[in-house]
């Protein structure tokens, strides 16, 4: 099914993008490359052809390879099929917008607005969002392509993420408020924030702190985030993100954890007792998480094994489930 339907793309994919493709195409292009280099409000009548679905049709357009759009307003457009490959795009606004099947490979976006977009089966492998603090409104992903990508300082709110190939990625100090995950997320990293800074750096080696180069970020309180039915697989939380509001999901076995630094120090505490091979081994968990600075953590039971051996996995969360904040002195009774 899945082949059927990429070939049907393909085939829509090589229509579409004839029609630029001769005389009268090529003059359409070199005019509407000259209107979005000039920035503003992009007029209703840019494209040559009819609308679809009451939306400019600009589907295939043949952007220039790593070409810029600065400063630009596209409303009610349909971009599907287009390549924005090496692209750039600041302080620009999309609304009510189709980047359906578009590649955006490699694509920099810096400080733009997104409402109501569709990024349907899009290509956005190796592409950094975010800069500057992008924001993202209403904005739906399905079967997006997302390994590799990254961002910095986005802000999605009320977004889904609908079965989309999300691997490796690394929201950096980006924000989710009313967003819903749809499928697999494996490999993904949610920040609260920037990571911390180390003590003196600025100092000792005269760099910006991120702050300073990227500029403040909204805090990540994953409010309301819907992981009900999403498959969560390796996933990596830090700098104090709040998972207080989050939906779990529905299937599987996972944890989501309250005082999770108190509950890992008294866990490395009472490793103190254990046999030396699992006290050792339980107080490398310890010292690998508490490096993520958090309260809140989540764990799925059947995936996230974080190196250590099933049985002793078993042993630690027992403990984990069973502490209660007390007294230290009794963790050893």
């Amino acid at each position: 099914m899945m082949h059927l339907e990429r070939k049907c793309i393909m085939k829509t994919f090589r229509k579409i993008k004839s029609r630029w493709l001769d005389d009268a195409g090529q003059k359409h292009v070199s005019r509407i490359h000259e209107i979005i280099s000039q920035g503003g409000d992009i007029p209703a009548t840019i494209s040559p052809f009819p609308e679809v679905d009451n939306l400019i049709d600009l589907r295939g357009f043949p952007f220039k390879f790593a070409f810029n759009i600065k400063s630009c307003k596209f409303k009610n457009t349909d971009l599907s099929y287009c390549s924005l490959e090496n692209g750039w795009i600041e302080k620009s606004h999309f609304i009510n917008i189709r980047f359906d099947d578009a590649i955006l490979e490699n694509l920099s976006d810096h400080g733009n607005s997104f409402e109501q977009v569709s990024f349907a089966r899009s290509i956005l492998t190796g592409s950094v969002l975010g800069y500057n603090g992008s924001k993202y409104i209403k904005c739906k992903y399905y079967r997006a392509l997302l390994i590799g990508a990254g961002s910095i300082r986005a802000e999605f709110n009320y977004c889904i993420f609908d079965h989309c190939i999300i691997k490796g990625v690394d929201f950096n100090a980006t924000s989710f408020e009313n967003c819903k995950f749809i499928g697999k997320v494996v490999d993904v990293w949610f920040h609260g924030g920037f990571p911390r800074e180390p003590l003196g750096y600025k100092w000792a080696y005269g760099f910006p702190t991120r702050e300073e180069k990227y500029g403040k970020p909204r805090k990540n309180r994953m409010l309301n985030v819907d992981f009900s039915e999403a498959e969560l697989w390796d996933l990596t939380l830090s700098d104090g993100c709040d998972l207080s509001t989050i939906i779990l999901p529905k299937k599987g076995n996972y944890r989501l954890y309250s005082h999770w630094r108190k509950r890992l120090i008294g866990l490395w505490l009472a490793s103190l007792k254990w046999p030396r091979k699992e006290g050792s081994e339980t107080r490398w968990f310890c010292k690998h998480l508490l490096g993520y600075h958090q309260d809140w953590y989540l764990i799925n039971i059947e995936k996230d094994h974080s190196g250590v051996n099933l049985e002793l996995f078993n042993k630690i969360i027992d403990f984990l489930d069973r502490y209660q904040g007390l007294p230290f002195k009794y963790i050893f009774k």
